[in-house]
């Protein structure tokens, strides 16, 4: 079991944050809000967690469920494409000023993936979360 609680730090957030509702979470890099009245998937930016049926995949589920629990969450823009080829929005999350992504991360139940070492544009928070992965041990071997 791994732990992961959610904090409300104070960590600055971007002028591109927009106010969301959380509808659901498909899996532990993909959630379904309420953005202005429309339903639209988001796959977060600079993450990769295990797939249905793939060793980590219920942690890692309700590891997001657990951290977008809090009020306030934000989606905000990365400065790369806008969507991904499943058309689903590529964005961070801000939730309380606390970036879900590197808290996965931390915990072992994402990888940094996704980025300039693999042919896609370089994100904002790439090199903190290639930092963090490298000294995360992982949920899974």
């Amino acid at each position: 079991m791994v732990a992961i609680a959610p904090t409300t730090s104070a960590a600055a957030t971007s002028l591109n944050t927009r106010e969301s509702s959380l509808i659901r979470v498909i899996d532990g890099d993909t959630i379904v809000v309420n953005v202005d009245g429309v339903e639209e998937k988001v796959r977060l930016v600079g993450i990769d967690t295990p797939e249905r049926g793939e060793c980590g995949f219920a942690e890692a589920t309700q590891a997001l469920e657990l951290l977008l629990s809090l009020p306030d969450l934000g989606l905000i823009e990365a400065g790369g494409d806008d969507r991904d080829r499943y058309g689903r929005l590529l964005r961070y999350l801000d939730v309380n000023g606390q970036d879900p992504g590197l808290e996965l991360i931390r915990a072992g139940l994402a990888k940094a993936a996704y980025d300039s070492r693999t042919g896609y544009r370089k994100h904002t928070r790439e090199d903190s979360y290639i930092s963090l992965d490298e000294i995360s041990a992982s949920l899974c071997p």
